[in-house]
């Protein structure tokens, strides 16, 4: 038999309702003449209630005398359509949808995916994935590099190549909550990448010289093939690989460090015949990499040693150091006051003893050369005064210059010849004898009272100009 009276008919529309997950929600169902009916909920086909009755046993979901569905700790599960109506009647039904809503939770990736070595020149896919209502943004920056470098869920790397290595940050943030940071560390393999520099040292007692190629090898994985040619040698390549450290060819001796990172190739008794261009292979299992390296054996700029002011007025040793992959064969010392626009004095030359004019009528007429040798000549330490047909093979050379006039400043030139030539003459040295940072200090003082006389006649006070000069004189007098 049918219900008699008014149907019953809702009094306010169905609604969408965001919820933050976690929280609790309310859905109302307001129905006017429903006294004699029974009102449910229903969640898609599954009946939640039947009147205050809730389907299942739950802590989480309860209905009230006024049909509002009451949801607390909201989880995903709720997102969806929920549906109340009234039971008796078919087809009478409003929808409410509940969107539930979550910050960004990353997806912990795998060791092998948030530390990684990758191929030269393959193609890489970094993954960030994570998990948030709505859904989250992803940003691609990487450390060092300035800008986003993608957004979505992947950055792809294609031809990797060195600069691609690094580490990569993935910023997730769906605007709950706060912004999550994933880092990916991405190590590209590649070819070695060598840098060469050649350094010679001399052999005291046999009076030569052995001279090295040092060589800095970066690569990934490791080097583990060095292979060595040498100008004008029938030998061929000289070999070099991980199962050793060294090897060695006659006068050429090949050796590396534990990880192959630095290379020598070590040439004794140094001659003008191993002049020329070297060739020097290295290989790890990405690629081999040749470097060519030209020895030349111009002799460098000197580098003084002396301190820039003698202990003495009128004489100062000048030290310098000699840098070459040949012996020298002549050194030249020359000097001039700092301010002279004059010649050089000439005042030694290892092939003999050259004097010219000094300053004014005077003449340089003594010289003195202290010899620092080694070796073999350890006797011979001291002072000498004589001939030195050709200078002998050491490191430090000291030249005296006497004859100097006190207080003054000087600067000095240095060249040294072997087989090819005579080496540059760059900056010259420059250095004062004893009583010349006097000279300067009292020269400050005389300028510092000058500008305190013109300031104060400048300001028109009689009495102040008059103290200033008396000032000025008394200082003048102490100096």
């Amino acid at each position: 038999m049918a219900l008699q009276g008014p149907k019953p008919a809702f009094t306010q529309p169905g609604y969408d309702i965001d919820v933050l997950l976690g929280e609790q929600f309310q859905l109302d169902c307001r129905v006017k003449n429903a006294e004699k009916h029974v009102i449910m909920w229903r969640r898609g086909p599954t009946l939640v209630s039947f009147a205050q009755t809730m389907a299942s046993p739950s802590t989480r979901m309860a209905v009230n005398a006024n049909h509002t569905l009451t949801v607390s700790n909201a989880n995903w599960s709720d997102s969806g359509v929920f549906e109340c109506g009234v039971g008796s009647l078919r087809n009478f039904t409003q929808a409410s949808t509940v969107n539930v809503m979550g910050p960004t939770t990353p997806v912990k990736l795998p060791a092998d995916e948030t530390d990684r070595e990758v191929a030269w020149n393959s193609t890489v896919v970094l993954r960030c994935p994570a998990t948030g209502r709505p859904q989250p943004r992803v940003k691609w920056l990487k450390r060092g590099v300035r800008g986003v470098l993608n957004t979505g869920p992947n950055l792809t790397i294609r031809e990797a190549r060195r600069h691609h290595s690094g580490t990569y940050v993935c910023v997730l943030f769906n605007g709950i909550g706060s912004r999550i940071v994933q880092r990916i560390k991405v190590k590209v393999q590649y070819p070695p990448e060598i840098q060469c520099a050649d350094e010679s040292k001399p052999d005291w007692k046999r009076g030569t010289i052995q001279v090295s190629i040092v060589c800095t090898a970066d690569a990934l994985p490791a080097v583990h093939l060095v292979s060595w040619t040498v100008p004008g040698n029938s030998l061929g390549p000289i070999r070099l690989d991980s199962r050793s450290e060294s090897t060695t060819v006659g006068r050429y001796l090949g050796r590396a460090s534990s990880d192959f990172a630095r290379i020598e190739f070590v040439i004794a008794n140094f001659t003008h015949h191993d002049l020329g261009t070297y060739t020097i292979w290295v290989n790890n299992s990405v690629a081999g990499t040749a470097v060519k390296h030209n020895v030349t054996s111009n002799a460098q700029p000197v580098v003084f040693t002396s301190p820039d002011e003698s202990p003495s007025e009128t004489a100062f040793n000048v030290s310098f150091r000699y840098k070459s992959h040949l012996p020298p064969l002549e050194i030249r010392v020359m000097y001039r006051n700092h301010h002279s626009d004059g010649p050089l004095n000439l005042v030694y030359d290892s092939q003999g003893l050259l004097v010219s004019p000094g300053f004014g009528e005077k003449s340089v007429n003594t010289y003195a050369v202290k010899k620092k040798w080694q070796g073999a000549e350890a006797g011979l330490n001291g002072w000498i005064e004589k001939e030195v047909k050709r200078p002998r093979l050491q490191e430090t050379y000291t030249v005296s210059l006497l004859g100097l006039e006190p207080a003054s400043a000087y600067e000095v030139f240095v060249q040294l010849r072997n087989k090819e030539g005579w080496n540059a003459v760059e900056e010259p040295f420059q250095f004062s004898t004893k009583g010349m940072m006097l000279v300067k200090r009292q020269h400050q003082q005389q300028l510092l009272a000058h500008d305190a006389v013109e300031a104060a006649t400048s300001s028109g006070s009689r009495s102040g100009a008059s103290l200033a000069r008396l000032a000025l004189g008394f200082l003048l007098m102490a100096l």
